[in-house]
């Protein structure tokens, strides 16, 4: 999936292209002092919100609007090059990142419109990809398995201790957990070579 709604031509536009590209692929949160700093957002209210919106919103009034859509940074075809080859390494076969780049490349390319449809056309594809219905899948099926029915009302008992059979990998990252989490463990392990 990738971000719509114009997000990869509109962040790359006021960020720069590697911001954009980042916070495209990534999907991480961004700190108000970070956005603050990359451009995305204006101004961060101290104190009573309401009030410090009505006085910024004053000191806008009369000076021209800045549009994200005719925004323009500076582009380094290289650095964005490399950076984007990084990312495709990461992406491990993934579809969204190499369509991503696509996009926020496009949006330091031509118009916001040209941007907009290559995002449009691109969101398209992945939709319908199989990578996507995947990935949907599994959003929902994760939130599913936690809504048990017949446990409705069932308060769990205290676990106060635990026991892992089997000390191999995942045996052993197991009992390092539950050590870790100040739980006492017992391996249980039929090899003495494992042990």
């Amino acid at each position: 999936l990738l971000p719509g709604a114009g997000g990869t031509q509109r962040v790359p536009r006021v960020a720069g292209a590697l911001v954009g590209l980042d916070l495209c692929t990534s999907g991480r949160m961004v700190p108000a002092a970070e956005a603050l700093k990359f451009g995305l957002i204006d101004k961060i209210v101290d104190g009573d919100l309401r009030e410090g919106a009505i006085e910024y919103a004053r000191s806008l009034v009369g000076k021209p609007l800045k549009r994200s859509s005719e925004q323009q940074q500076p582009f380094d075809e290289a650095t964005f090059d490399k950076a984007a080859a990084d990312v495709l390494k990461k992406a491990r076969g993934a579809m969204a990142p190499a369509k991503i780049i696509e996009c926020v490349k496009a949006s330091t390319h031509g118009t916001f419109k040209e941007g907009e449809a290559v995002e449009r056309k691109n969101f398209m594809e992945l939709l319908v990809s199989d990578q996507s219905k995947a990935m949907r899948y599994v959003f929902f099926a994760e939130r599913e398995v936690l809504k048990v029915p017949s446990l409705e009302g069932v308060n769990p008992r205290p676990v106060s201790t635990a026991g892992v059979i089997g000390s191999g990998t995942m045996g052993a990252g197991i009992t390092i957990s539950l050590i870790n989490s100040g739980m006492p463990v017992t391996v249980v392990e039929n090899s003495q070579e494992a042990l």
